[in-house]
This record gives C-alpha cells, sequence and structure tokens, in this order.
C-alpha cells in the first residue's frame, strides 16, 4: 500500500528540508534547555516546544511515544509545523483514556498549521477524541482509538471540524493522506464530524462507528472529498443513518469525486450514503458507492438514500456506480449498477480488476492534471480516469497482464 508512504528520512536531511523559520526538537529523553534548539538541548515534550515557537517554525518530534497532560491536549494557534523525524509508525501523541479525563490530543487553530506524521490515539472528549480543528493541515497521521462521548454533543470521533467564524474558505481545514480508523462517537460522525466543510483528500476512513455517519457526518458548505476509501464503517441506530458518509441538509457547494465507499453498514438507512435533505449545489462524481447494507429496504437503500425523494433533484451523480435506488438510475448521467470487480472483496482490496465496467468510464476533470490516486499511481492513465479511488495499471513497460488480473 502506497497510501501512506512512510519515508524514513536522517536527521540531517530533515534539519535541510524544514521551513525558513527556526526548528526546536523534541525527543523523549530531552534534556530541556530553551528554546530547544538543537538536540542536544530537546524539549521531552511537543507543548514545550510549541510554546517556545514563533510563526513560521517547525517542531521536530523524534521518536517514540507522547502522551498528552491528563485534562489537557496540545493546543497550537500560530502557523508552525509539527512533524515527526520518520512517520507515524514510529511516533505516537497519545490521550488519557480511561474516560475519567476530557481531553482531546490536539486542538489546532490557525490556517498556516501543519502536523504531520503521527499516530494519534487514545484521546477521549466530548468534541473530536483525536483533534479538535478549527483550521489547519493535518497530513500523514494515523488518527485511531479515539472517543468523542461524554457531555451534550458527542462528535467526530476522531476528528471534529468546528466553524472557523470566516467566510474566507481558505481558511478551512485540510485533512491529507491519512488513516482515519476504529473511532467511536456516541452520537454523530465516529472518524469524523465537521460543523463547517473541510478538503479531505486521498484518505483510508475505515472501521468506525458512530450514532449516525460512521465514517463521516458533512455539515455546512465547502465540502471536497477526493481519492477516498471508505469502508466498514457502521451506524448503529435504529433512528439514525448513514454508515458510511451522512450529508446534513445544511451541505452545500461541495463535492465528493473518485471515491470508493463499499461494505459500510447502516441500523436504518444508507450503508453507503445518506442524504438528508435538499441541496441543490453537491455532485458526486466518478464515485463507486456498492455493497453497503442497511436494516431498512436494504435491497433499495442500502447504498444511497435520499430523504427528500422525489421532490429532491440534487445531489447528482455523474459517472458513478451503484446500485439501482429511488435516486440512482442506470444510464443517468453516465451512471452505472453494474457490479464494480474488485480484486478481492474477502479481504478487502477494492482496488478494480481490469475488465471493471468502472475503468477508463469516469469523466475527467481540470485537478487530475498531474494529480494522483490513493496509491499514487497518476490519476489518469488510459486517457480516461477510472471511477473510485484506484487507478488501475493495465501494463508495466512492455509487459501486459492479461485476463483478470
Amino acid at each position: 500500500m502506497k497510501l501512506l508512504t512512510v519515508i524514513t528520512v536522517g536527521i540531517l536531511f530533515a534539519e535541510n528540508c524544514m521551513g525558513a523559520g527556526v526548528t526546536h526538537y523534541v525527543a523523549t529523553n530531552g534534556v530541556n534547555i530553551f528554546p530547544y534548539t538543537n538536540w542536544a538541548d530537546a524539549a521531552n515534550t511537543i507543548t514545550a516546544a510549541v510554546a517556545a515557537s514563533a510563526a513560521g517554525d517547525t517542531v521536530l518530534v523524534s521518536n517514540g511515544v507522547y502522551t498528552t497532560t491528563p485534562g489537557s491536549h496540545i493546543a497550537i494557534s500560530i502557523g508552525i509545523t509539527v512533524a515527526s523525524v520518520n512517520g507515524y509508525a514510529h511516533t505516537t501523541v497519545a490521550g488519557n483514556q480511561p474516560p475519567t479525563v476530557s481531553n482531546n490530543v490536539f486542538l489546532l487553530d490557525h490556517p498556516d498549521i501543519v502536523v504531520d506524521g503521527f499516530t494519534i490515539t487514545n484521546g477521549y472528549a466530548d468534541r473530536g477524541g483525536g483533534i479538535f480543528l478549527y483550521r489547519g493541515t493535518v497530513r500523514n497521521c494515523l488518527v485511531t482509538g479515539n472517543t468523542a462521548a461524554g457531555g451534550g454533543n458527542r462528535c467526530g470521533g476522531g476528528i471534529f471540524m468546528n466553524n472557523p467564524g470566516s467566510t474566507d474558505y481558505s481558511l478551512y481545514r485540510v485533512i491529507e493522506n491519512c488513516i482515519i480508523e476504529c473511532n467511536i462517537a456516541l452520537g454523530v460522525g465516529g472518524g469524523a464530524y465537521g460543523v463547517q466543510g473541510a478538503k479531505v483528500i486521498n484518505c483510508i476512513i475505515r472501521n468506525n462507528t458512530g450514532i449516525e455517519g460512521g465514517a463521516i457526518k458533512m455539515s455546512g458548505q465547502r465540502w471536497d472529498l477526493k481519492n477516498c476509501l471508505i469502508y466498514n464503517n457502521q451506524q448503529i441506530n435504529s433512528s439514525c443513518d448513514g454508515g458510511g458518509l451522512s450529508v446534513a441538509s445544511s451541505v452545500s457547494n461541495s463535492t465528493v469525486v473518485n471515491c470508493t465507499i463499499v461494505s459500510n453498514y447502516s441500523a436504518r438507512y444508507a450503508g453507503g450514503v445518506f442524504i438528508a435533505g435538499h441541496a441543490d449545489t453537491n455532485l458526486f462524481v466518478n464515485c463507486i458507492i456498492y455493497s453497503n447494507a442497511c436494516e431498512s429496504g436494504s435491497s433499495t437503500n442500502g447504498d444511497i438514500y435520499d430523504n427528500w425523494y422525489p421532490t429532491n433533484n440534487y445531489p447528482l451523480f455523474f459517472y458513478c456506480c451503484s446500485t439501482s435506488n429511488r435516486t440512482f438510475q442506470a444510464g443517468e448521467n453516465n451512471n452505472i449498477t453494474h457490479e464494480p470487480i474488485m480484486r478481492d472483496w474477502a479481504n478487502q482490496n477494492y482496488r478494480l480488476r481490469m475488465n471493471s465496467p468502472c475503468v477508463n468510464t469516469g469523466t475527467n476533470q481540470d485537478w487530475m492534471t498531474n494529480a494522483v490516486d490513493l496509491e499514487s499511481n497518476a490519476r489518469i492513465l488510459n486517457n480516461i480516469v477510472d471511477m473510485g479511488a484506484y487507478e488501475t495499471i493495465l501494463w508495466q513497460g512492455s509487459i501486459y497482464h492479461i485476463g483478470n488480473q
């Protein structure tokens, strides 16, 4: 899997590749000599190095496990980069479950914040067990084993994205090249919940559980989901909906493009995608929404359920693959209802076989030029983009694949 290709870099390389600001260092055995500007003087907590930083600085974190102070989180409100040396497989930031203490792991509130290359786990809070995100970018992270519970909201088990208080959409959140898995929300958004929109790019969102919106609960404006694989999430309340995505009636000006949404479950409607109400500016393009299950009317409502049918003409599905239901029909807007023919459903390999009807049947878009898919292959191969999160490589050099491999 190339999604989160973790490149092990030497310390010298990491130092030379950081920005123009000052670099502050963190190590589990740091001796804490302020302002922590070399490894010999490194801080032993991320919080201390953040406090020593100014806008444009970098906090560089060595391998190990860093645990937040009980009852608090790592709060960042200036434009800095906090990055691990060797990626999320080697560097963990942990909260303080069991739930006798309510704390996020990170609280981020600045458009120029970048948090890069951590496992973020064991957080427990009313909103955003792992990350409470007003503004900023989270990339190359594994967000796992966090819980949203207690209090009155219980939203966003892995990540809660609050309204940044601005109509400048450049300040909205970016989550890219992340895995969001095994988080729980005792309210909405097992993996993530956003009060306003966000960019969620090249992410795997799996095995999360929520009362509504097992993977993501979307509210507000300006969502942009691209190249994401969303599978094995579940919504467990028989009064709610949306095992994969739950799209609130407030959602507008949003797109879900080249996503694969499969094998999710809802205790009521829409194992795959639930659309709560009328919103006339939302588009699903080049998506595979297939083999999702729900308890109510699963033969017709398992993949997509539009709560406003038949008065709702939107959101529109273009060049998508799903099962026929009351809002999704084969042939309409170049949609298809054929089985997508994945490599190996049983072992959760959702790449397409060469004979899949989803290969070379999407629609190309401007952003795809020089872009990559979820596995870092060119987003367009053979002139026409595939549906779903992965491009299918039909040949390698002069050696051609044949058959159904």
